[in-house]
């Protein structure tokens, strides 16, 4: 029922709608299965690490600058140090409490992925390239079951977020796709190369 759920309300979203027939993920045509595959996981957690990061930059940014704003502004207005305690410090604590747990989060997630790039796709990527033909799906599920474990946290950056980077993101994303099946490519060429 939830995944019946879900499916019907990806349906109905109309950004989501566009994002597909747009073709969201980088072209994997010309690369074999299950490389195809690696390509598209690999984009999908770069994407997620270089959002995640980007917002906790944003969040960070945004609590120093209203710290910064507070105290010019308690300067200008002469406050002693308990009025200022009492107006702003300890109102917003719980505020900026929220906010710093949010930041931590994402620097937090953007660390795990780039992690499972370094440790985990990279790896399968270069036994590929040197030995082209030993990726398997078993490897690919294993980057899969890495990446649902940090999706079922249900850390999201804000749609408004995500909508504000998407063009960037996106281009950064097939500009990365399309060097890995260079890349490929040429291990390919290179290993008919070598082959008697």
């Amino acid at each position: 029922e939830d995944v019946a759920d879900a499916s019907r309300c990806l349906e109905e979203d109309d950004k989501v709608a566009q994002q597909h027939r747009e073709g969201w993920y980088p072209s994997t045509d010309g690369l074999p299965h299950p490389v195809n595959v690696l390509v598209s996981q690999w984009s999908s957690v770069a994407y997620g690490r270089h959002q995640s990061r980007a917002y906790f930059h944003f969040v960070a940014a945004m609590i120093g600058t209203v710290v910064v704003a507070v105290i010019a502004l308690s300067a200008i207005a002469g406050m002693s140090l308990t009025d200022w305690l009492v107006t702003f410090a300890l109102p917003s604590l719980p505020a900026l409490l929220d906010a710093s747990e949010i930041a931590d989060a994402h620097r937090r997630l953007a660390e795990t992925k780039g992690r499972d790039e370094d440790e985990l796709l990279l790896p399968l990527w270069n036994r590929e390239l040197k030995t082209p033909g030993t990726l398997t799906t078993v490897d690919c599920r294993q980057v899969q079951d890495a990446s649902f474990r940090l999706r079922s946290q249900g850390l999201h950056v804000p749609e408004w977020f995500f909508w504000k980077r998407r063009a960037l993101s996106e281009a950064n994303m097939h500009d990365a796709a399309a060097a890995r099946h260079a890349q490929y490519q040429r291990a390919m060429q290179t290993a008919g190369a070598g082959s008697p």
